[in-house]
């Protein structure tokens, strides 16, 4: 998430270029807890590559239904 909403979009459009992105860039509007004030952030998602997937099973084994690093 950012709060500049110029940038997200420039990312997204640099990752849609690649096809790793799907939905473009939405807002999200916080209300912050210690001053009451609200503030809006940006966020996309990208989609998930095998290759991390294969990444993240050489790093993580699940214990107890949590991941847990091993290297």
């Amino acid at each position: 998430m950012q709060k500049d909403q110029p940038f997200v979009q420039h990312i997204y459009d640099i990752l849609k270029q690649i096809g790793i992105v799907g939905a473009p860039p939405n807002a999200y509007c916080h209300k912050d807890k210690r001053t009451g004030n609200y503030c809006e952030f940006y966020y996309f998602a990208t989609f998930t590559l095998p290759y991390f997937t294969e990444l993240h099973a050489q790093w993580y084994v699940k214990v107890d239904n949590k991941h847990v690093k091993v290297r």
